[in-house]
């Protein structure tokens, strides 16, 4: 068993939870706001992950939404990390990190050799201890543009590559 698990915590929709007069009742009746109610879903979600001795990460979009997560989760930042600043903006607050906005492998107009051109640990306006904060990454491939009929030629040579510059760094590619 591994002790790392993704708990996700994007795609949800808290306009759905707007429209929905239980979720609204019950949001009313303990006095909270739609963020407070996706705070309170994503603790208790978390408590139980710990308590069975896992370390949660979860998707960036939860601390984008103002949740105020536990500095224990490992944030996941798939966003364009280099515009927003994500990583500095974590990092600064104590969170662990880890970067996979980079090496998105369903991004099919990017080659092998765009992958190299991202490191977790090159973070602009980053100081050491913020860097210290930066775990590593992943790539994702995601299964709206594969099948059994393209995966490999889809997955490899990138994945490779991705792994290379997280066990290397970003050597220089020309």
């Amino acid at each position: 068993t591994d002790s790392w698990i993704h708990v996700g915590g994007d795609e949800v929709s808290l306009e759905c939870w707007n429209t929905s007069s239980s979720i609204q009742q019950w949001m009313q009746h303990h006095n909270l706001t739609v963020v407070e109610l996706l705070e309170f879903f994503e603790r208790r979600l978390l408590k139980s992950v710990m308590k069975k001795g896992r370390r949660p990460i979860a998707w960036q979009d939860l601390t984008d939404a103002g949740v105020n997560m536990p500095k224990e989760i490992v944030i996941d930042v798939w966003k364009d990390w280099l515009r927003d600043d994500a990583m500095v903006n974590l990092t600064k607050t104590g969170y662990n990190v880890i970067l996979s906005a980079c090496w998105y492998l369903d991004h099919l107009n990017q080659n092998w050799w765009n992958f190299y051109t991202c490191n977790p640990v090159d973070i602009r306006n980053a100081t050491l201890a913020q860097q210290r904060h930066v775990l590593g990454g992943h790539c994702s491939m995601w299964g709206e543009r594969v099948d059994l009929t393209n995966f490999f030629l889809r997955v490899w040579p990138r994945a490779s590559s991705v792994a290379e510059v997280l066990w290397s760094g970003s050597p220089t590619v020309n």
